[in-house]
């Protein structure tokens, strides 16, 4: 969690990638001594092949005033392998829908008190390197300023991460990870809905129509209806994506108080679009090795002044035309998981690549231990999930 869109990982002179280091050598070690090392499987195979994009952009970018950014790059995919390979999956489950549970509810509590009452929180506050100040509680925060950027601040839940769209990807994630097990916790998933609904994310709203139609294909036989339901749950999400700034203005119309935020929010999906756009100009110049890690970021400042958010392109504009790897791995990956139905892997699928195309996840462990998991299980004969 604490290098996946921790508030405390953006303040600056942090040193929370450092931790990395020590819990890879030990997990090193012992797959080592049980002979698991490098096993021969896709998440070895893209492991190595991000080993090398790295190293070779980095050569053939002389980049050595970047040195630092592809050491944390290295230290991110390097703990996030090793990871998948010393932790079950169903073991990372367990562990991961804990962890949101207890997040969640911590947090509604809090988002409750902050809200609803006129009790104050004895929490310290910090800023991050934006100059966004948070309050501090460890496993609950709350965006006290934004400084230019407005001032909704604690109106929105973000939870254990620097904003409500993380949260709102987590809580998904968690929520998916619910309905494949064999057992559905009804409570889990309503605490989730209700964390869900308090992050007041335009992302996280439209987002439930995928997890509508894995509940639905649960209950769908025939091979006919299911490309019914595909075909007509993909339209919606299209139509819902083309014509987003249109509908939340009906909505706000009609419901001022629920809806008018997320027209404020729309405004800023909106200007995500030039972050693709910019990083398919920097990869045109440099197709076959990229700008390299750290060179981009460079150079997507001098041609814009919005965020980065693609991390697709980002990938494509870094390590050149063999970047498309990362956006291909988690296609592969997730679609290559036969353990649930096809509609289930088109939506998880969905929600993925929609998050990691408006958020930058270049640097999150979580996103790429997913990545290695659904490559190493696609590797797999069989599996099956605990109850």
């Amino acid at each position: 969690m604490i290098t996946s869109g921790y508030p405390l990982s953006t303040v600056p002179g942090n040193l929370n990638y450092f931790s990395l280091i020590p819990i890879t050598l030990i997990i090193t070690i012992k797959l080592g001594s049980r002979g698991k090392l490098w096993p021969k499987n896709f998440a070895s195979y893209a492991f190595f092949l991000l080993l090398f994009l790295t190293l070779t952009s980095f050569i053939t970018n002389l980049n050595v005033n970047n040195l630092s950014l592809n050491i944390k790059f290295l230290l991110v995919i390097s703990f996030s392998y090793m990871f998948c390979l010393f932790v079950s999956f169903n073991d990372f489950i367990k562990f991961y829908l804990k962890t949101l549970k207890v997040i969640s509810i911590i947090s509604l509590i809090g988002y409750s008190i902050l809200n609803y009452t006129s009790l104050t929180i004895p929490l310290g506050t910090f800023k991050n390197i934006n100059d966004v100040e948070y309050y501090n509680g460890i496993v609950f925060f709350a965006i006290k300023s934004f400084s230019e950027y407005g001032n909704d601040g604690f109106e929105r839940n973000i939870g254990a991460f620097w904003e409500p769209g993380l949260f709102a990807t987590t809580l998904l994630i968690a929520i998916v990870f619910e309905l494949w097990k064999n057992k559905i916790n009804k409570v889990n998933i309503i605490i989730f809905l209700i964390a869900l609904y308090t992050t007041k994310s335009t992302f996280g709203y439209i987002m439930v129509l995928p997890i509508v139609a894995i509940i639905m294909s649960k209950k769908i036989k025939t091979k006919r209806n299911i490309i019914i339901l595909n075909t007509f749950f993909i339209g919606i999400l299209t139509f819902s994506v083309n014509y987003l700034n249109d509908i939340l203005v009906h909505l706000s119309s009609l419901n001022p108080i629920l809806f008018s935020k997320l027209v404020t929010e729309s405004a800023s999906v909106n200007e995500r679009i030039e972050s693709p756009l910019i990083n398919l100009e920097i990869f045109k110049n440099n197709i076959l090795f990229g700008a390299g890690i750290g060179n981009i970021e460079n150079l997507f400042i001098s041609l814009t002044e919005s965020s980065q958010t693609s991390t697709s392109t980002y990938f494509l504009a870094t390590f050149g035309i063999l970047g498309i790897s990362y956006t291909l791995f988690f296609i592969y990956g997730i679609l290559s998981f036969k353990k649930v139905n096809l509609t289930s892997r088109l939506m998880f699928l969905i929600i993925i690549l929609t998050q990691i195309n408006k958020e930058p996840h270049m640097y999150f462990t979580l996103t790429f231990i997913l990545m290695f998991y659904f490559l190493k299980m696609s590797s797999t004969k069989s599996y099956n999930f605990e109850k």
